[in-house]
């Protein structure tokens, strides 16, 4: 059957498959709540038609959407939906319709959005990473710019503040929607079932569909047996069904990151043709298959929709096995859908070869060659000298912290250590009782070549609280790739580090690093409790200095 081969028919709750299951119900307590539902529900696709006049690149959240992610609940309940209560029915409809509510901002809060500080954070580092808005707006600013080309390039510059707002609102939607639900309806008597307020647990399911699968467990809220008056409600499995269907949604509109960092709007291919050749053009949802056939003119559009299933099928793989664990007395709740996504993706017209894997790569050997031309770093030893300027302001930044609780620091040190280890490789050693670092910084920029944390929007933020207290600094670092100096020296480096946040606040999290490599991955592990504020940085050459000869030590 096709995912919407009754989609036209949708045109209001009433037609959905769940709705006309809560209505077939004979109790009074039944048909009320399937009553209220109905104007409740109208509440939320009114709302929703909001959101287009701030965000019009996304215009796919609308009723429609609310629509096919309750219809396609029914899909992936199966015959479960048999075994559901009028309560969890309810929630379902509910959680459907409201999920999405945080995408939508009232007048008052769109006001205050710019003096946010989570949004200016968000705002700036996302103008980081979209490089097109400098590159658009210094064409705007050319003398010899025609009328018609200017409104063209301000046309472009408003399809990027629409694109930045809406990717904020989507990674906080989901808390936003919780809120709403509980300011909205936590008194609404509609919604009162046997002395409960059901809000709550819409709020706490609309919250759901933005965690992770495998956290939806007794031991994180979400119990297999909350209780309703006489009633039973599976949260965990009714969460599980809301993310499925609203991922199954295939909105080829949601959140292209991959295009706007890899398509420059002075090319042909702009945004529009995005949205006016959004490539499915078929798709089947069954308990035995899901099946995606697209067409794409752009491999970039092909890499954003392989991406999506490949989420799309480590959603279902998660959903399947937190279901497995349901414990005995609760497996009749069973997901009626496959383990994984098919598709059928293919170039429109022959308009290109797609390889997945086509890119350019570096070795260990050239990125280092790179690093050392240009006189950028002339010496491999030039590393130190990026382990001290990195060393140095964190030492200023602890000092300004400490000067803002007028105290007086005078106990910041960086030592360096250079020694042969027990199995004879040359091993170099920073060592620093400044700021440190913790895992944010660690996962955002210390492993990011080019992002240096004090050159981030983060950064200027606290530095604005410096300033206040008139013990700003300038931070002496200037490359984000100067870490990257190190692997001249070796390719084993061990970080130990940990964070101070100021004066009468808790210590971060003592970390242990440990690199085996450009390209390799960061290994995090939590250190010890007295580990001491600052970063060591401990270097272990590639190079063993000494050689055992005829059973003698000899220098190499």
């Amino acid at each position: 059957m096709n995912q919407y081969e009754n989609s036209n028919e949708l045109s209001s709750i009433k037609d959905t498959v769940l709705w006309k299951t809560l209505d077939a119900f004979d109790g009074d307590l039944e048909k009320k709540l399937a009553t209220n539902l109905i104007d409740i529900c109208k509440e939320a696709a009114n709302r929703i038609k909001v959101m287009p006049t701030y965000a019009s690149q996304y215009t796919l959240h609308d009723e429609v959407h609310l629509l096919n992610v309750t219809e396609l609940m029914a899909k992936a309940l199966g015959d479960t939906l048999e075994q559901l209560n009028f309560i969890e029915i309810s929630l379902l409809i509910l959680s459907a319709y409201y999920h999405d509510q945080g995408m939508v901002l009232d007048a008052e809060e769109f006001r205050l959005l710019d003096k946010d500080d989570e949004f200016q954070v968000f705002r700036d580092n996302w103008y980081l990473n979209h490089p097109n808005k400098q590159e658009i707006e210094l064409q705007k600013n050319s003398a010899k710019l025609t009328e018609t080309e200017e409104e063209k390039l301000s046309f472009k510059l408003a399809e990027l503040e629409s694109a930045m707002l809406t990717d904020y609102l989507r990674t906080t939607h989901a808390h936003r929607s919780e809120e709403l639900v509980k300011k909205l309806y936590a008194a609404d008597t509609r919604l009162d079932i046997f002395n409960v307020n059901l809000a709550y647990l819409v709020a706490k399911l609309c919250l759901s569909h933005h965690q992770n699968a495998v956290d939806l467990t007794p031991e994180n809220g979400f119990e297999y047996d909350e209780q309703v008056g006489a009633l039973s409600v599976n949260l965990p499995y009714l969460a599980v069904i809301l993310r499925l269907a609203d991922i199954l949604d295939f909105d080829r509109d949601r959140t292209p990151d991959i295009l706007f960092n890899s398509i420059h709007f002075t090319s042909e291919i702009s945004i529009r043709e995005w949205e006016k050749h959004r490539g499915v053009i078929g798709w089947k949802i069954t308990a035995d298959e899901i099946l995606f056939s697209m067409q794409f003119k752009h491999p970039v559009y092909e890499a954003t929709a392989r991406q999506f299933l490949g989420w799309v099928d480590n959603e279902l793989r998660n959903c399947h096995e937190l279901c497995s664990k349901f414990p005995a007395k609760f497996e009749q709740y069973t997901l009626q859908l496959p383990y994984s996504v098919k598709s059928r993706i293919k170039a429109a017209n022959n308009a290109y070869i797609y390889s997945n894997n086509l890119e350019f790569s570096l070795s260990r050997n050239e990125i280092v060659k790179l690093l050392m031309t240009d006189q950028l770093y002339s010496s491999p030893s030039l590393c130190i000298r990026e382990l001290l300027q990195n060393s140095l302001d964190a030492l200023r930044y602890r000092t300004a912290l400490l000067g803002c609780a007028n105290m007086n620091w005078h106990d910041g040190k960086v030592e360096f250590e250079h020694y042969a280890d027990e199995h004879g490789y040359e091993v170099v050693v920073c060592r620093d009782n400044g700021i440190g670092m913790d895992e944010k910084i660690v996962k955002n920029f210390f492993s990011k070549a080019g992002r240096s944390y004090y050159r981030s929007p983060e950064f200027e933020r606290e530095r604005l609280k410096l300033r206040e207290q008139h013990k700003d600094f300038d931070p002496c670092s200037q490359f984000g790739i100067g870490f990257m100096s190190c692997f001249m020296l070796g390719d084993r480096i061990i970080i130990e580090t940990r964070r101070y946040y100021g004066e009468g606040k808790q210590y971060g999290k003592p970390l242990i690093i440990e690199i085996n490599g450009l390209g390799s991955l960061f290994v995090i592990k939590e250190g010890k409790n007295n580990q001491e504020i600052g970063t060591t940085v401990k270097i272990i050459s590639r190079k063993n200095l000494f050689l055992l000869i005829n059973g003698q030590i000899r220098l190499n």
